[in-house]
């Protein structure tokens, strides 16, 4: 009877993880048919998704819907969207074929829906420490009468630290937010106060990481914001090479044809020819590990990023 139960709950647990990998890797798909402009294939690899949507892929599957002329679905994720309280703003953007599907009263009556499902739902306590956390890491950041501050004393430690325990302890009293509760902007700027604060301790870093980790599986967050998390650990805390190699860098030719201005600093910036993966620990096993962390390969990364040059060793061997 135990070596039956062990077995049922064996094969629940691969049963998920199989149905995860298959859902993130069906996402990637998805960005990689979008980025050439095949919204056709994306809405073939939609529809053979199987799991449901997670609220952070639906503006991209919106503009799906609205590539293929699938009104009544896009119609759907929008009200969904009103329900994370997903800025307007970046959907009813210039190029949004939105209004060329819809009246603009279509639009709002289906959106303020949902937004009265997120108001019902949402956490006001959570939102509001977000908020007041998120403006003291970005005004500290950004104001330049705190430059000389930031270097001589440990005031950005103490702000980031004060916004970690504040943090913290909402994440105790509620557990990890979703865009349902908090919505989807606070839910970045969340993870913004949260990669801050993990630079000053190893073992806020690892609750962080354990936090982002659960989260990920259940769809709440995006697996490149831990992938990010752990890239910034290693590449600039620790000072090694990074275990992703989600991180980019200016390359040599580039920094040299700079300093002996045969380009502008715009051209630099701007030409991804110039652009180079960071390195990498385990540059011969770099794919496998991302694929268990639910990451594009390499390959894949360079064509949504427009990377031209593949990082030294690197072989593809996962499709």
């Amino acid at each position: 009877m135990i070596k039956k139960w062990y077995l049922f709950v064996c094969i629940v647990i691969f049963t998920f993880n199989q149905a995860q990998q298959e859902y993130y890797e069906s996402m990637i798909a998805i960005d990689l048919a979008i980025k050439q402009n095949n919204y056709k294939e994306a809405y073939d690899i939609l529809q053979d998704i199987k799991e449901p949507l997670s609220d952070l892929n639906k503006r991209t599957v919106l503009n799906i819907y609205l590539k293929n002329d699938k009104k009544k679905s896009a119609l759907k994720l929008i009200r969904e969207l009103g329900e994370i309280n997903y800025p307007i703003k970046y959907i009813l953007t210039k190029d949004s074929l939105i209004l060329k599907a819809m009246s603009k009263e279509k639009f709002y009556k289906a959106y303020n829906k949902g937004l009265k499902k997120f108001i019902v739902n949402s956490n006001q306590e959570f939102i509001n420490i977000i908020t007041e956390s998120h403006y003291l890491d970005q005004y500290i950041r950004t104001n330049p009468s705190f430059s000389k501050l930031k270097v001589e004393t440990d005031f950005l430690k103490e702000t980031d630290m004060s916004n970690y325990k504040r943090i913290a302890q909402q994440i105790d009293k509620y557990g990890f937010p979703t865009s349902k509760t908090i919505g989807y902007e606070k839910l970045n700027n969340l993870d913004v106060i949260l990669f801050h604060s993990s630079r000053y301790n190893d073992s806020i870093y690892t609750k962080i990481v354990s936090h982002y980790e659960v989260a990920i599986k259940n769809k709440n967050l995006k697996p490149m914001q831990l992938g990010y998390l752990i890239d910034d650990h290693d590449g600039v805390i620790k000072e090694n090479a990074t275990t992703f190699g989600l991180k980019t860098q200016t390359s040599q030719e580039g920094q040299k044809l700079y300093e002996e201005k045969k380009i502008t600093i715009m051209e630099l910036i701007s030409d991804n020819k110039y652009t180079e993966f960071k390195p990498i620990k385990d540059i011969k096993n770099v794919d496998a590990l991302r694929k268990k962390y639910f990451l594009p390969m390499i390959w894949q990364q360079a064509i949504l990023n427009e990377i031209k040059n593949l990082p030294k060793g690197y072989e593809r061997k996962h499709d």
